[in-house]
């Protein structure tokens, strides 16, 4: 589409940018259709900024656009972006904030801070949240959520079992061909 066109035009050129991404952000807080604001979105994870995130914030809470808002935050990456998806996950239910927890997953590898945040969850009374929660601090998997999903108990229900068998195994193929983060446990994880 033409926008594409100007967005990859604009892409290396800072000034083209900021002024692009101004106009896609006064689109986005007005009445566009929900394709139209998930298209948009689409276009600021590309030359958005820190100056987008508060237009794409409130799109995380909408079940249609949230999967944009995520994608785009995700690739914004930065604190404020990391910090936007920290904010909408105290408000967010169902499929919504099981998103969101894989997106502050994908943002904070080997983050302390996102294992406080998500550290909580794990008490939650929906499995499927427990179980992606489980997957995110796997994802993670720094030296104190490996230590977390050591001691970790998820009673006898064998999905969310399953979950954190998986979780320490995907820590531990972190830890192998990504390499430890500092003070990571050593030796086996599982």
């Amino acid at each position: 589409t033409r926008v594409e066109k100007l967005v990859r035009k604009a892409s290396g050129d800072a000034a083209e940018r900021a002024k692009l991404a101004a106009s896609l952000i006064n689109v986005l807080k007005g009445d566009a259709t929900p394709d139209a604001k998930a298209f948009i979105c689409a276009q600021l994870s590309v030359i958005g900024d820190d100056t987008a995130v508060a237009a794409i914030a409130p799109l995380l809470k909408d079940a249609k656009l949230s999967l944009a808002a995520r994608f785009a935050l995700q690739r914004i990456d930065s604190p404020t972006a990391a910090q936007a998806l920290c904010d909408a996950l105290k408000d967010a239910r169902g499929d919504v904030r099981i998103g969101i927890v894989n997106s502050i997953a994908e943002l904070w590898i080997h983050s302390r801070e996102a294992t406080s945040i998500l550290q909580p969850l794990l008490d939650d009374p929906d499995p499927a949240l427990r179980a992606a929660t489980l997957h995110a601090l796997g994802q993670i998997s720094s030296r104190d959520t490996v230590n977390l999903l050591r001691k970790c108990q998820v009673g006898d229900d064998a999905a969310l079992m399953q979950a954190l068998r998986d979780a320490l195994f995907q820590g531990a193929i972190r830890h192998i061909y990504v390499g430890p983060e500092k003070g990571c446990p050593t030796g086996p994880i599982l």
